[in-house]
């Protein structure tokens, strides 16, 4: 009797694991396949999409909106600021739209 369940236990852990992996793939080919014709879920989000750098020309207030939908936790240091260090750090950015640079100018004057 133990040999029957130290083999039925492995089978119900493999067969659990196939399943949900599956079910994820599934799941992934019916948002990556839309069939009305709407853009696919994650080009939906493409704009989203993380990148190294910021786009280049915005506004302030362009600016303050992709740095918090993009780099929210950089976002919340640079929203601690003042003023005056917001808009050094937004001349950084427009010297230099990496996220490195904002990040480090942004962190620069935290202290």
């Amino acid at each position: 009797m133990a040999n029957c369940w130290s083999i039925r236990y492995p089978l119900k852990q493999v067969v659990a694991t196939v399943m949900l992996v599956s079910g994820v793939v599934l799941t992934a080919k019916a948002f990556a396949n839309d069939p009305d014709g709407e853009p696919r879920l994650r080009d939906r989000f493409a704009d989203l999409a993380i990148s190294d750098e910021l786009p280049v020309g915005l506004t302030l207030g362009a600016f303050e909106r992709s740095l918090q939908t993009r780099y929210f936790g950089t976002y919340v240091f640079y929203e601690s600021l003042s003023e005056q260090d917001r808009e050094g750090v937004y001349e950084t950015y427009l010297r230099d739209s990496h996220i490195a640079a904002i990040r480090t100018a942004t962190l620069e004057r935290l202290k």
